[in-house]
């Protein structure tokens, strides 16, 4: 606090304040004390800010002439007056406010209007608005009395008195100079520093002594040879003129009261007042910026700030990048008055800005932390070398496969790869391109179906920012779609009984296969050969067959690119049979379980149901009859009725034949008259012939002359024919010992009524016929030995009767072998 005093009038206040920037601020604790509540006259007065007060009730303000104003509240000076107390109440409620940022004084005074108390020396100073020349001036100056100190025109000793005294100044006035005495040495001439020479010189006067001066440009100029008196310009600058000290007249002049022991007594105090500007900008709207981006200088974008004090700094902004959402440490800044800019270059990675906006006093808002801006300039990886899986296909719409790009950055586009397939390892020319969603294959499509030839595709990664990667090794594909032709198909070269060779040419190079069976639906296949190279000749050998069987088989031959192509079905008979007979006539039939049939010729085979636990392919073979008879010759005492002789298999699969049946098999053949013309009909059965055993009459047969058939059942198959015994001529003895033929008359052939029959059979290996026909000498000459004939038929039937005895019990213990097994 401080005190001025005057009279007994004290002022009483701070010595500073501080206001902010325009903000109206109240000064407070100003106060004028004295004693009883007289009436007293304020001046307050600040040169570059604005006073009010909001209360200044019963008080008269006047302008700085004295005249009464309607209560001005606001001004930059303010003359009031009225009782101490509503003095006090009014000064209570000032308020200083400053559009600028600096520091200022509040000048406190008990003056009138007019008057100006300067602190800086105590001296009061008073314009009074009079047109006087300079001489009168003086005159009238030296006159006036203020506070019990005597008045003189105004001399000014320093650049602070000047700038008080002409900040105050309500027009140009006289001042107590001039160079009467000597043209040119100016000196002050009234108060205390009357006779001081200050300067000497015109246009440019010289100060003397570190005297102060502050004449206007090429002042003092003597014009006219008689400007010997000082003068303050008009308009508030400070600057000095000469003129003439009389006969010229100037609106008003400067009185100074002030000297030792003449000093005036005003109660007067000074505060200075300090404005600054703390408050901050608006905040500036949180940046953005385009994300993701390849740009690794992003244009970032904010909305303005503003500030109502001091204004916006030069640059204004100032914007700050990081690594970290929560900037724990700044990567860089840059400055600038727009509202956006483009940082320095910026690594690959997710970066985060803020914006800080500074006014001229430095006051600071800074915004929001921005989300993460992503930059990534870095291409995916490059996709791996595609493969379509082989070297050759038939395929023309190949798919191709692939280690996938990795993008470390924003990721793979949702179009992720572009391909291309061409004819050309250039890629100059195209055969398709494609751009594909994120996978690690692709299908050619049908409608771009690759030529045959040899192909190349490449590959690259797309990240979703378009950053591309470099296209991959191309992958190769060899395309052909033609089919290898087949042709001279052929079986029998190098075959025996259980092995085949199956032999064919393609026109190109493939591999070797047989599929093969008892039947047109085959069954078995041979592993495929000739693939590590290829040929053109084919060969495969196929064994373990069952022998004199038929078999149906096609070759296969796929070339290196997985054309295939599979002949048309053909069949082969192992040899094998029995004598190495030909197969003359043949006929097979897959049979299930639930039975069946199956005729050739003159032969049926009836199978029941249940005659095994799996069906088979049942297989009869007429061969070749002089080979067969031949080889294995006929059953003792009977001939072979007709001219066939059958082979019959059942194969399970190509290898396999059924040995056994579950359930007899029944077996028909049917005969003519021609076949049995010298065997007697009654005596036919089905033989069946057994390598290692011979021949054996079946089971179960019954002969049916009517139909002409013999029926009979097996339980295994192999060699059949049909067998009787020779019919003999009936015949008579006479007393005189000569056999009478009693058939004469009788035609060739077998009588089931012939009663006296006799049935014996001879052995007849014969290959080519069966003695269909027998001759009348024949008949006559066995008439005539009738005796004979029967001694030596008498001995061959016990001969006969021995070797079925025999033959009986051995089929028992073979029978009882077959079982074992």
């Amino acid at each position: 606090m401080q005190s001025a005093f005057a009279s007994g009038e004290t002022i009483i206040s701070n010595a500073s304040a501080t206001t902010e920037l325009k903000i109206a601020t109240t000064i407070s604790d100003i106060s004028i004390n004295g004693v009883g509540d007289d009436n007293i006259s304020v001046k307050l007065l600040v040169t570059s800010g604005m006073l009010s007060m909001t209360t200044t009730t019963n008080l008269t303000f006047k302008d700085a002439n004295g005249n009464v104003v309607s209560n001005p509240q606001t001004g930059s000076t303010l003359y009031f007056s009225g009782l101490r107390s509503d003095v006090n109440a009014a000064l209570a409620t000032l308020q200083y406010t400053r559009n600028t940022t600096g520091t200022d004084t509040l000048e406190i005074s008990l003056v009138n209007p007019g008057e100006v108390f300067f602190s800086g020396n105590d001296h009061l100073y008073e314009y009074v608005s009079s047109t006087l020349d300079w001489n009168a001036a003086k005159t009238a100056a030296e006159g006036r009395t203020k506070y019990g100190a005597t008045g003189y025109l105004a001399t000014i000793t320093s650049q602070e008195e000047n700038d008080f005294v002409s900040a105050r100044l309500l027009n140009a006035g006289w001042m107590g100079a001039g160079d009467m005495a000597t043209e040119g040495t100016w000196k002050w001439v009234t108060g205390p520093e009357n006779g001081t020479t200050f300067c000497i010189g015109n246009i440019s006067c010289v100060p003397q002594g570190g005297q102060y001066t502050n004449w206007n440009t090429n002042e003092p100029n003597d014009s006219g040879g008689n400007e010997d008196c000082g003068q303050f310009l008009a308009g508030g600058s400070g600057k000095w003129n000469d003129l003439p000290c009389s006969g010229t007249t100037l609106p008003g002049y400067v009185v100074e009261y002030g000297s030792s022991g003449n000093m005036p007594s005003v109660a007067a105090a000074n505060i200075d007042i300090t404005t600054s500007d703390t408050t901050a900008p608006t905040t500036p709207g949180t940046p953005s910026a385009t994300t993701p981006t390849t740009d690794n200088t992003p244009t970032v974008s904010w909305t303005a700030a503003s500030d109502a004090g001091v204004g916006l700094k030069n640059p204004a902004y100032t914007l700050e990048w990081s690594a970290s959402p929560t900037f724990s440490s700044v990567s860089g800044s840059s400055t600038t008055n727009s509202t956006s800019l483009a940082p320095s270059t910026l690594a690959d990675g997710t970066w985060y800005f803020r914006v800080i906006a500074s006014d001229s006093s430095d006051n600071t808002a800074t915004s929001g932390i921005s989300g993460g801006i992503i930059i990534d300039t870095t291409p995916p990886t490059t996709p791996s070398m595609p493969s379509a899986g082989v070297e050759w296909t038939n395929d023309n719409t190949p798919t191709w496969n692939w280690t996938p790009s990795v993008d470390s950055g924003v990721g793979l586009a949702y179009i992720a790869y572009a391909v291309e397939w061409s004819q050309d390892t250039s890629f100059f020319g195209l055969g398709g391109t494609a751009g594909i969603l994120e996978a690690d294959s692709y299908t050619i499509p049908d409608g771009l179906n690759m030529s045959d030839g040899t192909w190349y595709f490449h590959i690259k990664g797309i990240d979703a920012l378009g950053n591309e990667s470099p296209w991959s090794d191309y992958g190769t594909v060899h395309i052909d779609t033609m089919l290898p032709v087949i042709s001279t198909v052929a079986a029998g070269a190098g075959s025996s009984a259980s092995k085949e060779v199956i032999t064919w040419t393609t026109d190109k190079n493939s591999s070797s296969k047989v599929t093969y069976g008892p039947t047109s639906s085959l069954g078995t296949s041979t592993t495929e050969t000739d693939t590590s190279t290829r040929v053109q000749n084919h060969s495969v050998t196929l064994t373990n067959l069952v022998p004199c069987s038929i078999y149906h088989f096609t070759v296969t031959s796929q070339d290196i690119a997985g054309n295939l192509t599979t002949s048309s079905d053909n069949s082969f008979i192992t040899k094998g049979c029995a004598g190495s007979a030909d197969v003359v006539l043949h006929t097979d039939m897959p049979i299930t379980t639930t039975g069946g049939s199956l005729n050739l010729g003159s032969i049926g085979v009836r199978v029941p149901s249940g005659f095994a636990s799996t069906g088979a392919d049942f297989q009869i073979k007429q061969i070749n009859r002089t080979h067969a008879i031949n080889a294995i010759g006929s059953p003792f005492g009977v001939i072979l009725a007709g001219t066939t002789v059958y082979d019959i298999k059942a194969l399970k699969n190509g290898t396999t034949a059924l040995t056994s049946f579950n359930k007899p098999i029944t077996i028909i053949l049917h005969y003519d008259d021609s076949d049995v013309a010298l065997l007697d009909e009654t005596s036919l059965a089905i033989y069946r012939w057994d390598e290692g055993v011979g021949w054996t009459q079946l089971s179960d047969c019954n002969v049916d002359n009517t139909a002409k058939t013999v029926t009979c059942t097996t339980r295994h198959f192999s060699t059949f024919a049909l067998f009787g015994a020779q019919k003999i001529a009936n015949y008579t003895v006479d007393t005189s010992g000569n056999a009478a033929d009693s058939s004469d008359d009788e035609p060739t052939g077998t009588d089931q009524n012939q009663t006296k029959t006799t049935d014996v059979g001879v052995p007849n290996t014969s290959s080519d016929t069966s003695d269909k026909n027998t001759t009348s000498s024949q008949k006559k000459a066995a008439a005539q030995t009738a005796g004979l004939q029967d001694i030596v038929w008498w001995c061959v039937g016990a001969a006969i009767v021995l070797w079925v005895t025999w033959l009986l019990i051995w089929r028992r213990r073979r029978k009882k072998q077959d079982e074992a097994k």
